[in-house]
């Protein structure tokens, strides 16, 4: 088992051991197939204590806002910590801009976000080739801490599973 799957299964198990009040949650779903679901209130703990997310983010300050749908989601991040996460309206009630914007239809994180992809949704670059998703903001920070973003939505996907 390579060392990627296994930090997976121990975030996964660590996860389910852990009881949080659920502040936020994000749910997707498909026709003739599961809902998907997410409690963000595990993202901050996971993210900060995955190494590689660490590593990769280290110095990053900023606010990345994802649009899942008709749900956004802003993950404050300082100091290359994630300090919060907020979703649903309540994103919207800290006034904040969002440095950096991922957006797609629900649909569409729901398949981006499956445990084993599909093709081109493995990775960000090919969801934004051939399935929909948009970048925008500050695309320097973008492309200098895209291994964090990277990185970032693989601990989203095991949070998801």
């Amino acid at each position: 088992m390579s060392s990627e799957k296994s930090r997976g299964l121990t975030l996964k198990s660590e996860l389910r051991n852990k009881k949080s009040a659920t502040r936020s949650a994000w749910t997707a779903e498909k026709e003739g197939s599961r809902t998907m679901s997410m409690t963000f209130d595990t993202l901050p703990a996971a993210a900060n204590s995955d190494p590689e997310f660490r590593i990769t983010a280290r110095f990053w300050n900023s606010t990345l806002r994802l649009d899942m749908g008709d749900v956004p989601l802003l993950i404050r991040i300082e100091k290359g910590q994630i300090t919060e996460v907020v979703s649903g309206e309540h994103a919207f009630s800290l006034l904040t801009p969002a440095n950096i914007v991922v957006s797609a239809p629900a649909g569409e994180w729901q398949k981006f976000l499956e445990r084993i992809p599909k093709p081109f949704y493995v990775d960000l670059w090919g969801a934004t080739a051939y399935h929909g998703f948009k970048v925008g903001g500050d695309m320097e920070s973008f492309y200098a801490y895209y291994p964090a973003v990277r990185r970032l939505f693989d601990i989203m996907r095991a949070l998801t599973h």
